[in-house]
């Protein structure tokens, strides 16, 4: 079913054929980050002429037109142009660097950077006894995790300043999902336990993928 859009196409019209070059620089921006915040500057500077102040039209309805022709350029420059919203062609891979046994205590190690997305992965080795012990509701007896993976995103990697509280549904949905991609490579015969531990240092992309690949490294 098609999905139409909740704005008049009148303003979404006004938007494409006066402020489409504005948009398209904003999408440029390399950050991630920085491309939002100048599309918002952007929506801001719609809301205040006076074409939008006579009619008395919301900062929400320009920032929805706005979204809507950012997406409609952003496919545009994929399809015609060839290049993604950072500059980068369709198979353009951004720098990656990797630095294994960084930490000289640990039992492995692994800082793995992707453009502006930096993971650092730590291994540690333990016993079979030493694995996560967990119940299920359909059985009596207590199964024991032996590999686990653990994902944490603090605040200051996407340059917040906000408080550490308990894992959230974002951890434990990564770290399940990086997970999945790195148990296939533990054999099956391997008794012992093994934990990864993965900090996202710097965030401006996959963190999950990062976590996979500085995990692999780190195994």
């Amino acid at each position: 079913e098609l999905v139409e859009f909740t704005i008049d196409e009148e303003v979404i019209s006004y938007v494409r054929e006066n402020y489409s070059d504005d948009i398209k620089a904003a999408i440029k921006k390399l950050a991630k980050s920085e491309r939002a915040t100048e599309l918002k500057d952007v929506a801001k500077a719609i809301s205040a002429d006076e074409n939008c102040t006579s009619k008395e039209i919301e900062y929400s309805t320009v920032y929805e037109a706005v979204s809507i022709v950012k997406r409609e350029l952003v496919r545009a420059m994929i399809v015609n142009e060839k290049v993604r919203a950072d500059g980068r062609g369709l198979k353009d891979v951004r720098p990656i660097t990797i630095d294994t046994n960084i930490l000289p205590s640990t039992h492995s190690s692994c800082l793995f950077t992707r453009g502006e997305t930096q993971a650092l992965v730590v291994g540690t080795l333990a016993s079979a006894k030493d694995g996560q012990m967990y119940e299920v509701l359909t059985e009596k007896s207590t199964s024991m995790e032996n590999f686990m993976v653990h994902y944490n995103f603090p605040g200051f990697s996407v340059g917040e300043a906000k408080p550490m509280f308990g894992v959230g549904r974002r951890e434990l949905g990564h770290g399940n999902l990086a997970k999945k991609a790195l148990e296939a490579t533990i054999d099956d015969d391997y008794s012992e336990t093994v934990r990864l531990v993965s900090e996202i240092l710097e965030s401006n992309g996959s963190s999950s993928m990062a976590t996979v690949c500085g995990g692999s490294l780190a195994l």
